[in-house]
């Protein structure tokens, strides 16, 4: 007996094909998920399920080191396939952390540069 290995599938995707039911709540969104909510909400909502779906995404930091930006891009990938599995992106994750690339961001913040000095443990 042979077996196919599994669908992957975005779940921007699996959400976009939902969309076309009929009966469906504003949005798009399945009615019964809402019934009570605000519909200006939903609209923002699926307006911004949307973009990410047509692969929009909003800039990385610049003061992010190159390879969490890298990482985090191909995670941002529009194919399934195109992305890092989690055991690879804990691998580098923990690459990084270990060079010392992660230690210092929160310093790098140019919001932060002005800040209270205040810490958090």
């Amino acid at each position: 007996m042979s077996r196919s290995a599994p669908v992957q599938i975005a779940n921007e995707v699996a959400l976009a094909a939902t969309m076309s039911r009929p009966n469906d709540g504003p949005g798009g969104l399945p009615a019964a998920a809402t019934a009570s909510g605000d519909e200006g909400a939903e609209a923002g909502v699926m307006a911004y399920v949307l973009r990410r779906s047509g692969g929009h995404r909003e800039p990385l930091p610049s003061w992010w080191p190159p390879e969490l930006r890298g990482l985090i891009s191909r995670c941002w990938a529009q194919d399934p396939a195109d992305r890092p599995s989690f055991s690879k992106i804990h691998a580098e994750l923990r690459r990084m952390a270990a060079d010392g690339l992660l230690a210092d961001m929160d310093a790098r913040d140019p919001a932060r540069a002005s800040a209270c000095g205040c810490t958090v443990s």
